[in-house]
This record gives C-alpha cells, structure tokens and sequence, in this order.
C-alpha cells in the first residue's frame, strides 16, 4: 500500500487550477460549437437578427473556464490518497473517489509530483500525488507499480 497525506504545495495547486480552467474552456467549447453552427447557418439563410446571440454563445467557453472562488478551491485538491494493489482512493473533506488502477490511462510525473489520468468516462483531476507527502511506501514502489504508465515532464 502507498499512501500520499497531507495539504499540496501552491505548486501543485496552481497546476490544478490550471488544468482545471482549460477543461472547463474545453467543456464549454465544445457545446458553444455546436450551437453556433447552426445559429450562424440561420443568420446567414433567415434572418439577420439570429446573429445577436453570437456574443454570448462565443462567451460562454470563458465563462466557463472561470475558476471555483478561493474559499472554494480546497474542494478540487487531494488530502489524502491511497494506492492498493487493485484501487486507488482519493479524499478530500468533500469527496471519496475510488478508481480501479486498470482504468489508469498514464501517469504524469512533474518532478514535484505525479498526476494520474485515467481513460475517459473516469477523468478525474483530483488524482496528484505530491512526492513529498509519502508517508507510506517509495517512489521505487510507486513508479514499480505503473512502470510504462509514467510520462516524464520537465520544464
């Protein structure tokens, strides 16, 4: 068993925010696509007056990128995750996550820290395991564990 406790560092947070502000503009993105083909198409054969809701369709993928506020934001990072042999638990004062390792897609490591991705309907953001916040097992173990799952990043 591997276990990571403790708060993340604002290196960490801050790439959590981050990576939470560019799945939201993609989350909003994607539907504001699809309603603005086929208002652009009615503006253009109908009438002219269906343009009036561009604007605010083209907004909407900022708007949605717009971050939790501060007070807030301790909802989206890890206190504490646990690694069997079989799952991986995620918790916070709000949530518990259970994911099984085998939906695991990769692992990212930052060098401060690892991030868990996994296949789709399972993406969760949640899963950052800071390498200074092991209180049980290695890093050995760790990186043992999803050995060509891991994806070096460096900066």
């Amino acid at each position: 068993m591997i276990i990571f406790n403790g708060e993340i560092s604002n290196n960490s947070k801050n790439y959590l925010l981050r990576y939470n502000k560019i799945g939201g503009f993609i989350s909003g993105l994607i539907p504001a696509i699809i309603i603005l083909i086929p208002i652009i198409i009615l503006t253009i054969v109908s009438n002219w007056a269906y343009a009036i809701a561009i604007p605010f369709i083209v907004i909407f993928p900022f708007i949605t990128s717009i971050p939790c506020s501060k007070k807030n934001r301790y909802q989206i990072y890890p206190v504490e995750i646990k690694i069997t042999d079989e799952q991986i638990l995620c918790t916070n004062s709000k949530y518990n996550l259970v994911r099984e390792l085998s939906q695991i897609k990769f692992v990212k490591d930052f060098g401060g820290f690892y991030h868990i991705q996994f296949d789709f309907p399972h993406r969760d953001i949640h899963f950052l395991c800071q390498k200074d916040l092991m209180v049980k097992g290695t890093i050995g173990e760790f990186e043992a564990l999803f050995k060509g799952k891991i994806i070096r990043k460096s900066k």
